[in-house]
């Protein structure tokens, strides 16, 4: 049977300090497709949103979810972040020249070719993984702590990534690591023990593993400077932890030669607080003829918002 495991001063979920909130899923079976019916009973709708995120970025068919055109970072209009090749943004980003708040720019429709459907499946990427951590939210955050974030939501009405009911997460950030590859070297910034500087002080980021690994393989750890431990990032398994503390990861390693479908995968929901503060300013519409060469959430920002009824109620707030 599945088992969720709590770490901190003696179960507590206080944020200050260095109390902390650790869940992980253990993987029951030894078969791969044992992950699907037995992991994390008794929360159906955390699993479903595990598996649909899951066969998205592997290609993994599976009976009931369906299948798409093509693992994930095999689109070329997919620009990785930094320094690496294989850290992706999808949600929204910080400019720099101008300082402004906007999405991705391979997440607008200008940056898409015509038979590309990446546009669509980074919209459907950003949906699903926003109502997963929504939901985490709701099972693992203490009450005082999401309805204070819910409360700010609704004051600042930030551009939030991927769902309405999603208060907590800026942005999402998938890191892709192929198991050819003996470390973390193609993360860049994000494959070294760093900081987050630009997260919020006072919001928690939250990491789901979404590997797809041999049984035999072992699936790496992450690493939080903070309380100086080591977690392994089991299939399926989530930690929470403080973006503004040290903190990074190990590679999976195959017990032979590994599959070349065998990747680490890792999705991280970032509490930025350049948006959940709203201390830098968005572009606006404007005529044609006085649009910059910036990307804006009203005419680019589709895909961010996962759904077209979420952009469209997003605009709407600003307008008013």
């Amino acid at each position: 049977m599945s088992e969720i495991e709590q770490f901190g001063s003696s179960g507590q979920t206080n944020w200050s300090g260095k109390n902390r909130f650790l869940a992980h899923v253990r993987r029951p079976g030894r078969r791969r497709n044992d992950i699907w019916k037995e992991s994390y009973v008794g929360h159906e709708e955390y699993s479903k949103g595990c598996e649909s995120l899951f066969c998205c970025l592997t290609d993994f068919k599976l009976v009931g979810i369906g299948s798409y055109k093509k693992p994930f970072e095999k689109y070329s209009r997919l620009k990785p972040n930094r320094d690496g090749h294989s850290s992706y943004t999808l949600g929204g980003t910080v400019q720099t020249n101008p300082p402004i708040l906007s999405p991705v720019a391979h997440s607008a429709e200008r940056s898409q070719y015509k038979d590309d459907d990446l546009i669509e499946s980074i919209k459907s990427y950003n949906r699903r993984a926003a109502m997963l951590g929504a939901h985490v939210v709701a099972m693992l955050f203490p009450p005082v702590t999401s309805g204070l974030q819910k409360n700010r939501h609704t004051m600042l009405d930030p551009p939030n990534f991927g769902a309405e009911e999603n208060y907590s997460f800026s942005g999402l950030q998938i890191n892709i690591s192929p198991l050819t590859e003996t470390d973390l070297s193609s993360l860049g910034y994000s494959g070294t023990i760093h900081i987050d500087r630009h997260d919020d002080p006072m919001s928690i980021t939250l990491l789901i593993c979404m590997s797809y690994l041999e049984p035999s393989t072992d699936p790496g750890k992450f690493y939080n400077g903070e309380t100086r431990e080591w977690c392994t990032l089991y299939p399926f398994s989530i930690v929470l932890f403080r973006g503004n503390g040290p903190h990074g990861g190990t590679q999976a390693i195959a017990s032979g030669e590994p599959l070349h479908t065998e990747k680490r995968i890792n999705l991280i929901l970032y509490p930025r607080k350049e948006f959940l503060n709203r201390t830098l300013p968005i572009r606006y519409p404007c005529y044609t003829s006085q649009q910059l060469a910036d990307y804006s959430f009203f005419t680019d920002g589709g895909a961010c918002f996962g759904t077209d009824e979420y952009h469209k109620s997003w605009c709407l707030m600003e307008y008013m």
